[in-house]
């Protein structure tokens, strides 16, 4: 677990860190150059448990989108296709198994702007990680039960303007996971792959 949280924190810093590297291609009398990236925070809702008992998790959702390699003009449909890196955590219990599910997606947010709303659309790919004894609790032994998962998400969402630089989002999709507990019969069926998630918050652009 401490692995995957510096992978995550390393990550999150590198896409926070890649746009003021590119060559700037706004100016200072441009008047949405802080629009070249947007960092988004808050809270983040999982339908159901992985060890399938339909307990939904609570937790958080991070993320950073940037489109800093042109200038910003939404008249030109490209230039409203940016890269999001996003993460995600949650937490919970299901049948005394703990669950803490870590999730970090990269991919394209392509997004329209009407006035204060901006409606977007989106697709990731990426790992998630899951705590050891996910499916059994810690009190039934070691059950060398796979920790890692390709994971993809595709969702949509609305970004609500507050201030030039302030908005409120929220968004939704599906989540997509292939955690599995193998057994001597080629593994054990039934457990959820698809999840829904709606996540909702804050997003601060520059």
């Amino acid at each position: 677990m401490r692995h995957s949280g510096l992978m995550l924190t390393g990550s999150l810093w590198l896409c926070i860190a890649l746009p003021g590297a590119l060559p700037a291609q706004t100016t200072n009398s441009d008047p949405v150059s802080h629009n070249r990236y947007d960092v988004f925070g808050g809270y983040s809702f999982l339908s159901n448990s992985f060890n399938g008992n339909n307990v939904p998790l609570n937790g958080w959702d991070a993320g950073i989108a940037f489109r800093a390699w042109h200038q910003l003009d939404t008249s030109r449909p490209w230039h409203r296709l940016g890269v999001k890196t996003d993460a995600s955590g949650y937490y919970g219990t299901s049948d005394g198994a703990p669950q803490r599910p870590i999730f970090l997606l990269v991919g394209p947010q392509y997004t329209w702007k009407f006035s204060k709303n901006s409606p977007f659309i989106e697709g990731q790919v990426g790992f998630g990680h899951l705590n050891s004894d996910w499916f059994y609790p810690k009190f039934l032994g070691n059950s060398n039960t796979p920790t890692n998962s390709f994971a993809a998400f595709l969702g949509a969402g609305l970004d609500r303007q507050i201030t030039p630089r302030l908005a409120f989002r929220v968004e939704g999709g599906m989540l997509r996971t292939n955690f599995t507990v193998p057994n001597p019969d080629g593994g054990i069926h039934g457990l959820p792959n698809y999840f829904a998630r709606i996540s909702t918050g804050l997003v601060w652009h520059f």
